[in-house]
């Protein structure tokens, strides 16, 4: 258990999201911000061996992840109450919120237009109590609900200006969750979520510990990363349970 003062925000009323025009389109922060946009203008690739890709053939998501999925679907969805997933990907986690945890109502926030059009193939936009938002979550979130669970997974972009929302759209007894990944100092230092990531908890009052899930057999080679996002070394995941105190 990491110890991580509450503060109260409050709830922004939600306009008709329907209303919403969908977006296709300190220096690390600047940084990011350009390679997300530049992620946002590429063309992706669903390949048949279970990867999306980008322009350069590198991969953004990958199949071995899954099993990763299904247990942050567990720990986001549990409660069947209302679940916002930011970053659909190869659609992992909201299948198995959808058909696992059946929850009260399921929210999808994606931006990037290719993403977009396999969700409407694959009907999404036509699933019960299902909500699809084709827009960035930094356009829509001060128009969104309070959620019971809400799980961050988007490519090229920091995470913290979304953390620091939580107070406003997640419910004091809630939980929020990411896709996580320490570098190998940190896991050196026994800091199995990134410093960075537990100073703005602290931040916003929020406490997080993890569960340790061996995927010794999963993890994926260098050569079918393109560009390596995980490193095969690490062996466990460490699955963030993140709450109010």
């Amino acid at each position: 258990m990491h110890p991580l003062s509450q503060s109260k925000v409050p709830v922004i009323d939600l306009p008709n999201l329907e209303d919403l025009t969908p977006v296709s389109s300190e220096e690390g922060l600047f940084s990011l911000e350009r390679a997300h946009k530049r992620y946002l203008q590429q063309s992706l690739t669903y390949t048949d061996d279970g990867r999306l890709l980008d322009e350069q053939g590198k991969a953004v998501m990958m199949e071995w992840e899954k099993p990763i999925m299904q247990q942050q679907a567990r720990t986001v969805a549990s409660t069947r109450g209302d679940i916002l997933n930011v970053g659909f990907g190869m659609g992992y986690i909201d299948t198995f919120i959808h058909n696992k945890h059946a929850p009260r109502t399921h929210w999808i926030i994606e931006c990037h237009p290719d993403v977009q059009r396999k969700m409407i193939q694959d009907g999404w936009l036509k699933l019960p109590h299902v909500r699809c938002i084709f827009a960035k979550w930094q356009d829509v979130i001060d128009y969104l609900p309070q959620f019971d669970g809400i799980y961050f997974d988007t490519w090229e972009e920091s995470i913290f200006p979304f953390m620091e929302k939580l107070p406003n759209i997640l419910r004091k007894d809630g939980v929020f969750s990411f896709f996580n990944n320490p570098t190998i100092e940190d896991l050196k230092n026994n800091q199995f979520i990134p410093t960075s990531y537990l100073e703005v908890l602290n931040k916003i009052g929020m406490e997080a510990f993890v569960e340790s899930y061996d995927i010794s057999q999963l993890v994926p080679d260098r050569e079918s990363q393109g560009r390596v996002y995980w490193d095969p070394s690490h062996t466990n995941y460490y699955n963030p349970i993140c709450k109010f105190k």
